[in-house]
């Protein structure tokens, strides 16, 4: 049950955000559905949501050992549903790339002659 350093090092700053957003609003420090609810929709005007919930669950990892009733916290529907609203209104739409074409391979398949490495022809197979 051991994290990764860089998953750890993640989970740190968002408990960093976490806890200087609690100074900032003289909150209490406890993971409370109140806390944890003002935090999503602060950062929400901010960040990326989908950040958001990512910071939550790391806020949850980190305190689960001081705050046993964290994992509860984060689980309830006043939480998810405040992260819902915040990908809603705040969330950006996907982009994503358009397949390659079976011109797009042919054009990758010239462009390496006739003699291509393994990989490049792997690469160019159609299936």
């Amino acid at each position: 049950m051991v994290i990764d350093r860089a998953t750890h090092d993640s989970y740190s700053s968002a408990l960093n955000f976490y806890l200087t957003f609690c100074r900032l609003h003289s909150l209490d420090i406890e993971p409370t559905q109140r806390t944890l609810v003002l935090f999503v929709t602060f950062q929400s005007a901010h960040i990326n949501p989908k950040s958001v919930d990512t910071y939550i669950c790391s806020i949850a990892n980190q305190f689960e050992t001081h705050f046993p009733d964290v994992r509860a916290a984060r689980k309830s529907t006043l939480i998810s549903r405040a992260l819902q609203g915040a990908k809603w209104r705040y969330g950006v739409p996907t982009s994503r790339k358009l397949p390659l074409t079976r011109d797009n391979l042919l054009t990758i398949y010239y462009v390496y002659g006739p003699k291509p490495f393994h990989n490049d022809l792997l690469f160019t197979t159609r299936f």
